[in-house]
């Protein structure tokens, strides 16, 4: 199978922009796309094929960026054992203490990895895409655009309750690396 960005669903072209840990795999699923692993961002995607992107409805989903902070680090951990060698609350505190380093060193993946807007978003800030979903209302803002396809939520993190793994420190360190999600979206901090 081919792997996509896009689908023709009842005459229209949809095209899914897959940010990292964001309900990305459920979506696809629902909408029949094969996934390839490879994220990439609406300006990418807008860049690879204008035209294409043009005629199509572009959704993508945002996540509360604490919330998804942790689900980064737990499935990072899970992944690669030798980058992360510890997981739970307080390996979790140290990673943030250490600047959250990652894997990813490449691309897009390089500069901004955990900043949200900037998969949505062109250079200047404008927003790429027709409908922007929230992971935390995802089924009602789902069903609001495809009323006749099932989500079912696959890949789901098992961490616990996301705000445990927050102190005030890291609570704070989070806050600065993703200031700009919090202001774009109206996310507030957990402490």
């Amino acid at each position: 199978m081919k792997p996509n960005d896009y689908i023709k669903l009842d005459g229209n072209l949809v095209c899914l922009v897959r940010i990292p840990k964001n309900a990305s795999r459920s979506m696809a699923q629902a909408l029949g796309l094969h996934l390839p692993g490879a994220h990439k961002p609406a300006a990418m995607l807008k860049e690879q094929n204008q035209r294409k992107f043009k005629d199509a409805v572009a959704v993508a989903c945002v996540r509360n960026p604490f919330e998804r902070m942790v689900s980064w680090y737990e499935f990072h951990v899970g992944r690669y054992p030798v980058l992360y060698p510890s997981h739970g609350i307080d390996a979790f505190r140290q990673w943030v203490a250490k600047g959250c380093p990652h894997r990813f060193w490449m691309g897009h993946w390089a500069s901004h990895p955990f900043e949200q807007w900037r998969w949505i978003c062109d250079e200047f800030g404008e927003v790429l895409v027709d409908h922007v979903l929230h992971h935390d209302t995802l089924g009602r803002d789902w069903s609001a655009i495809f009323p006749d396809i099932e989500l079912k939520e696959v890949n789901q993190s098992n961490h616990g309750d996301w705000r445990v793994y927050y102190d005030k420190t890291t609570a704070d360190r989070v806050a600065t690396l993703v200031h700009s999600d919090l202001m774009f979206f109206g996310y507030g901090r957990p402490l």
